[in-house]
């Protein structure tokens, strides 16, 4: 890292970038991305944010991650009426549905972008409102979501537009396909996403600390320790709150369990995606014996309440550890079991090689993260990278696949699962003794501003803070891993028949909870 900003310190004098962050002039920060992006950067998040010394202006921030372990933002005072600035995703798609959100959340305009409006707020006029602007009241009703989509016009003799959801039976979360097909063939999809957003960023502005963490546990139901962790890490750093070396180690426990049982029930889904019930039953019945074992141990089948700030909440002392130990070296037995199972059944093979092929180049161009990119051939896992919680003391291999198709989807999560169970018996090993949590509650300074991120079952987690006045938020920006890989979907579908449509999807394990944050 320090020989790459050195490197960007000659290339770019005149910005004397300080540290990890560079404010850059608006009119420059396409070519510095596309620096970056050549410097071997990838596009962690973007996102705009009032200007806390002019409360009238804006920034927009682009935070990449630099090989090998580091972050860099580039930071850009954005002005005018509209406020307005360069499109990065001229020069970088990874920006294309950042850019969106940037647009439609503060009215600062990303110029040149092909794509603005219709997109978190489906009937958002020219004028706004912009949800995420200061002067914006929470209690202000926005336009009602749309299930009318027009993405695209589909044109040509034997040319089809068929609409998807946005109500589907069953537990199925709320989102509209625009699947453009002739025959059987279906050579584009257009998702439509949040149409249950609920403003979790404004929300979290100005209320207390703790209010946000139990705002943040629910960004998504099955991700409750993921967004948690990150989140308070974020506030850790800010105030320098220490996590002694107990909280930490149940941290990356509480972190391997979350992954194991959602891995686990994504292979079910696979499975019942392709009409293999026998194979779904049995990956549920794991599923519920992971569910289980997370009451047991944190007092949540979710583990909803796990992390707190420095540390965790709940000490599940030596007996449940032990316990914990015995029931997941009896369940490794029995997964073991169902994926040889699996992998030897011709039929359920077929209905996943070669199908929702993702390659390497359109999964970096896209910023695909987690599973969905390491099935791709993308070597990222942020648990090794950007080391956090106990993992720098731990061996684990991270499983790579290059064929980016189903396939090597479930190859990626079934092999993750196995280390994943290698992660916990260490962790166990070496537990260390004393308190689990620092009792201490952080304190803000005003000003104060960090990131926090771990790596969750779906991927890359991100969440950046910014401290205004009595321990409160000024800004607080939440980047989901689905987020990411919802944008590079409608890249693995194109070409495939109809009958593949929901077993890409389940391969891709996305969740809508995670967006509409």
């Amino acid at each position: 890292m320090k020989k790459t900003m050195d490197e960007f310190r000659a290339a770019w004098p005149q910005l004397s970038p300080a540290g990890d962050t560079c404010r850059v002039p608006a009119r420059d920060l396409p070519l510095v991305a596309a620096w970056w992006r050549e410097a071997g950067a990838r596009l962690a998040d973007a996102f705009a944010l009032a200007d806390p010394g002019s409360p009238r202006d804006y920034l927009v921030r682009y935070v990449f991650e630099a090989p090998p372990d580091a972050f860099v933002t580039m930071e850009s005072p954005v002005t005018g009426t509209p406020p307005a600035y360069p499109a990065v995703s001229l020069h970088l798609h990874a920006a294309d549905w950042f850019e969106r959100e940037i647009y439609e959340m503060y009215g600062v305009l990303p110029e040149g972008h092909p794509a603005l409006g219709g997109f978190v707020l489906h009937r958002q006029g020219e004028g706004g409102p912009f949800p995420l602007r200061k002067d914006f009241a929470r209690s202000t009703p926005l336009p009602g979501a749309s299930c009318v989509s027009h993405p695209h016009q589909a044109q040509g003799r034997g040319v089809f537009e068929m609409p998807l959801g946005p109500v589907y039976a069953g537990v199925a979360e709320s989102i509209h396909f625009t699947l453009t097909s002739i025959g059987e063939e279906v050579f584009w999809v257009v998702p439509q996403l949040f149409f249950k957003h609920r403003g979790l960023e404004k929300a979290g502005e100005d209320i207390p600390l703790e209010r946000v963490l139990q705002m943040v546990r629910r960004i998504s139901g099955i991700g409750a320790v993921s967004e948690s962790l990150a989140f308070c890490q974020a506030v850790e750093t800010a105030a320098g709150t220490e996590v002694p070396p107990r909280g930490l180690f149940l941290r990356s426990l509480l972190a391997e369990l979350e992954r194991i049982y959602n891995h686990v029930g994504n292979l079910a889904d696979i499975c019942e995606s392709t009409s293999l019930g026998v194979g779904a039953a049995q990956g549920f019945v794991l599923r519920e014996r992971l569910l289980r074992l997370n009451c047991l141990l944190s007092g949540s089948r979710y583990l909803m309440n796990a992390i707190g700030f420095g540390g965790v909440l709940r000490d599940p002392g030596p007996e449940r550890i032990s316990l914990m130990r015995d029931t997941l070296r009896a369940l490794a037995g029995d997964f073991r079991r169902w994926i040889a199972a699996l992998l030897a059944t011709d039929s359920f093979l077929d209905r996943l090689q070669n199908i929702g092929v993702l390659d390497s180049g359109a999964a970096a161009n896209l910023g695909a993260t987690g599973p969905v990119g390491r099935a791709s051939g993308i070597d990222r896992d942020w648990r090794r990278d950007h080391v956090y919680a106990a993992y720098g003391r731990l061996e684990f291999r991270v499983p790579v696949e290059s064929e980016g198709d189903g396939l090597a989807r479930l190859k990626v999560r079934a092999a993750e699962v196995e280390e994943s169970l290698a992660l916990v018996e260490q962790l166990v090993s070496s537990l260390p003794g004393g308190p689990p949590q620092n009792p201490r509650p952080p304190e803000l300074a005003p000003g104060a501003a960090a990131s926090g991120y771990c790596e969750g079952p779906r991927g890359a987690v991100l969440h950046w803070i910014s401290a205004g006045e009595d321990n409160r938020l000024w800004r607080l920006r939440l980047r989901p891993p689905s987020l990411l890989n919802w944008h590079t979907f409608p890249q693995a579908t194109e070409g495939c028949a109809f009958q593949d449509f929901p077993i890409i999807l389940a391969s891709f394990g996305l969740s809508l909870a995670e967006s509409d944050r």
